[in-house]
């Protein structure tokens, strides 16, 4: 089975990006940069910027798959099932959906639609994007179910699974199914540059990218559906690795969004007519890995002296503000499969204290690895280890991605993480927790075959049979705990106060071809 690298760092890249059918576009960016670097607030054009946390990977959506790539995924490329703000599927490209059998679904795709260079979307384009997609380093437990994606005719697909998938809408609306150009597929294979150039399929097209600045994307004018087109000229994202640098950017009118707020930063924004903040219940989710192949961590009692050692609730206070759920369960709180902590642990530092005598063991010392941003929270995560008896060493990486190649390395047992749960456990513990996925997003780098043996009872037909699998996991997972699960966040973005069409669903912004200011 294949494993899935979620967040893999593009291997080379570019330093601008041509637009799409046009050529170099220096002079292009230049200009776009300059007028973004003027607007002040009360300056209200339909030339937005969203000041954005992190750079794009690649267009390649089978590159790398990171939070911080999909607001521009999802304005660049159609899909045959968009998400609702519970991250939910809902058609897009699919006008008619039928079920011949359970291995088998037969998707009628609107006519009318065009690639950014005037060329018909078609079943056959869908088709090769699927298999594009299933067959990626990144798709592993998400796509392994499909066997096959081949066009009927001009405008019906058809997806034939190996077992029956009733998640395959949702895995369906996953931007890593993004639909390309058949054609354009074929020539990339042979020269992958041509990504720096790509043929788009959604609202909008690229005009314009320079590396680590900004990319500028400008409406699709082949987009087939006007009551879902662009509502503005263009959307500049301006990347801003620095939370309170992009709050200055909107309260002084020189970004029109910005995708994430420092919850630290929510008083002074809630006190500043020119700003709203716009929030939602998250599905992004924070926890503590072990390496359970690793000393001291290859002890279960260990491990669960650790979930007894962590302060969730001081983690949230100090990291975001309270703004957020502590979470004891392996899934986010408004996952299909969620357990009200299954293994009834709380904040207990005497019980850590006798799990680790129980364990025979006494003067531990770990490495905990963390980002930069958690700084705050790793501080407690060390302090409350202190008070049971473990000295914990803090190694600072830069981003979260850095923590990835530590991993592959041996070189980061102990970390701090967070990821946007799938809203189906499905979709969310065989991808982080298989056998398969060590090496990737099995950080923990566990296996339990009993785990193993019940995945397949997640991809049954019917409903009960399905959750019974999910509570399953969780009391197996509560046990062995391979993750100190800490919370979820709250979603928050800051925008001007006068924008309309900002919409939140539970991973971020979205629906960014609505902001206007009309």
């Amino acid at each position: 089975m294949k494993k899935i690298l979620c967040l893999l760092l593009a291997a080379v890249m570019v330093l601008s990006l041509a637009a799409c059918g046009g050529g170099q576009a220096d002079t292009a960016a230049a200009t776009d940069t300059a007028a973004a670097e003027s607007k002040q607030i009360g300056d209200h054009d339909e030339n937005m910027v969203v000041a954005l946390d992190y750079d794009l990977g690649s267009f390649d959506t089978a590159v790398r798959w990171a939070n911080e790539d999909f607001p521009i995924y999802f304005l660049t490329y159609a899909r045959l099932f968009e998400y609702d703000d519970n991250t939910m599927p809902i058609p897009a490209l699919v006008e008619k959906e039928e079920h011949p059998s359970e291995l088998e679904v037969i998707y009628t795709i609107k006519q009318g639609a065009k690639f950014s260079d005037g060329t018909d979307i078609k079943a056959a384009d869908c088709a090769a994007s699927v298999l594009y997609a299933r067959d990626s380093h990144l798709a592993g437990e998400l796509l392994d179910q499909i066997e096959n994606a081949e066009a009927v005719d001009d405008y019906t697909l058809k997806i034939t699974t190996n077992t029956a998938y009733p998640q395959l809408n949702i895995a369906l609306a996953d931007c890593i199914c993004s639909i390309q150009s058949a054609a354009f597929l074929e020539k990339a294979a042979a020269n992958p540059d041509l990504w720096q150039d790509p043929v788009c399929s959604g609202r909008y097209k690229v005009k314009s990218r320079v590396t680590g600045s900004e990319i500028v994307l400008v409406p699709n004018e082949y987009w087939y559906d006007d009551a879902t087109k662009a509502a503005n000229e263009s959307i500049t994202f301006k990347i801003v690795p620095e939370a309170a640098t992009r709050t200055i950017m909107v309260q002084t009118g020189e970004a029109d969004l910005a995708w994430s707020l420092n919850a630290a930063d929510w008083d002074t924004c809630e006190a500043d007519p020119n700003v709203k903040i716009y929030t939602h219940p998250s599905l992004r989710y924070f926890y503590l890995y072990m390496d359970v192949n690793v000393a001291p961590f290859d002890n279960k009692l260990v491990r669960q002296a650790i979930n007894y050692a962590i302060d969730r609730d001081n983690c949230l206070l100090i990291q975001e503000e309270g703004h957020g759920q502590v979470d004891y369960d392996y899934v986010a709180p408004a996952c299909v499969g969620f357990l009200n902590n299954p293994g009834g642990y709380k904040y207990d530092p005497e019980k850590a204290k006798a799990l680790l005598e129980e364990a025979g063991v006494s003067d531990l010392t770990i490495e905990l690895t963390a980002d930069a941003s958690f700084n705050s929270m790793a501080a407690l995560i060390q302090a409350n280890l202190a008070d049971v008896g473990i000295t914990c060493n803090i190694v600072t990486i830069e981003q979260m991605v850095d923590i990835i190649p530590l991993i592959d390395q041996d070189k980061a047992p102990f970390g701090v993480v967070a990821w946007n749960n799938a809203p189906d456990d499905a979709l969310w513990e065989p991808c982080m927790l298989a056998e398969s996925a060590i090496g990737a997003n099995n950080f923990s780098k566990y296996t339990n075959p009993e785990l193993e043996a019940s995945f397949a009872d997640a991809y049954s037909m019917d409903e009960n049979v399905r959750l019974e699998a999910y509570h399953k996991w969780g009391n197996i997972l509560a046990d062995d705990c391979p993750w100190v699960p800490l919370y979820v966040n709250e979603q928050m973005a800051l925008a001007n106060a006068d924008l309309k069409g900002v919409e939140m669903c539970a991973c971020q912004p979205f629906n960014l071809y609505k902001l206007t200011y009309k």
